[in-house]
């Protein structure tokens, strides 16, 4: 893994991530567009299971809100802000 989870609900969300089927070595965590805030990203920035996000969501008490955007050399891709819930923090 290139970007390992930096704290214990990283930690949590790629388990559950592992308990889902995937593969921890194409899960990254990034820090989002220089900022601190904290994403996601899949393979090579592909889409996650509609009911895996759900899945990691409500076991993990966060929210990963989906952002995407087209490259002209890549395509459609996506990442996956996580939200801490305030009472997570």
């Amino acid at each position: 893994m290139i970007h390992a989870p930096i704290n214990k609900i990283e930690e949590k969300i790629l388990l559950l991530f592992k308990l889902k089927g995937y593969d921890s070595i194409n899960i990254e965590f990034k820090n989002s567009g220089g900022t601190s805030k904290r994403c996601i990203k899949y393979k090579y920035w592909e889409e996650l299971d509609v009911d895996d996000i759900i899945y990691i969501q409500e076991n993990a008490n966060v929210i990963l809100q989906r952002t995407e955007w087209d490259d002209e050399d890549t395509g459609l891709n996506f990442a996956y802000h996580i939200i801490i819930d305030d009472e997570e923090e």
